[in-house]
């Protein structure tokens, strides 16, 4: 298990701050046009499994744990504080943990098609 991200994920201190990158909703985008054009799966179908993982919980793994502790303070800054600590202690590897918000997104997402993702993506 490596004790950190590989050098080409870390981004320089100058790159975007990673809540407003266009990654995450682009690759949102990009799934739902890839189901519009080749099917043959629904998107609801395709997100239930992430929306089951984000609403029931998760257990963290160390990666996850490694991750989540070296982008503590971006998490923090832009409120989600949930995902960095559980009582003000951090999330340790093994914790259950239940992303709420996010599943109300892709349930979002879900039901009305990728016209949600520009207004969860704001």
């Amino acid at each position: 298990m490596p004790r950190s991200r590989p050098a080409r994920w870390t981004r320089s201190a100058a790159a975007t701050p990673w809540v407003t990158a266009v990654a995450t909703p682009g690759r949102m985008l990009g799934w739902c046009e890839a189901l519009r054009r080749f099917g043959p799966f629904f998107l609801a179908d395709v997100t239930e499994p992430a929306i089951r993982d984000a609403s029931g919980g998760f257990r963290m793994t160390p990666y996850q744990q490694v991750c989540v502790s070296e982008s503590a303070a971006d998490v923090a800054r832009w409120g989600n504080g949930q995902t960095v600590s559980a009582g003000g202690v951090r999330i340790q590897p093994g914790t259950g943990l239940v992303t709420g918000d996010c599943a109300e997104t892709l349930r979002s997402i879900a039901r009305k098609g990728p016209s949600r993702i520009a207004a969860h993506a704001a």
